[in-house]
């Protein structure tokens, strides 16, 4: 079996890249804990799917501002780990 090593890369971003989102890896859903009121039995715990609140269902998010990297000429880089 081939292993393969990360590696950084620099890639130029441009208006409207985006990146995967960080908290549901891109499903734009996430599983949340969602107390319910049970006066008989003092209450519990249910699990609900809902859109996340990261990306607000997107799957993606825009990059900040500390992800960028300006070049001497301007230009916007992003650093990225790719596997080769």
């Amino acid at each position: 079996m081939t292993e393969y090593t990360p590696t950084k890369a620099a890639i130029m971003w441009h208006e409207g890249m985006k990146k995967v989102c960080p908290e549901c890896d891109g499903e734009g859903r996430l599983e949340y804990d969602k107390p319910v009121i049970d006066y008989v039995n003092g209450g519990y715990i249910d699990t609900v799917w809902d859109d996340c609140d990261e990306c607000h269902g997107a799957g993606e998010v825009d990059f900040s501002e500390d992800e960028l990297k300006e070049d001497d000429e301007g230009n916007l880089w992003i650093e990225d780990e790719i596997q080769f």
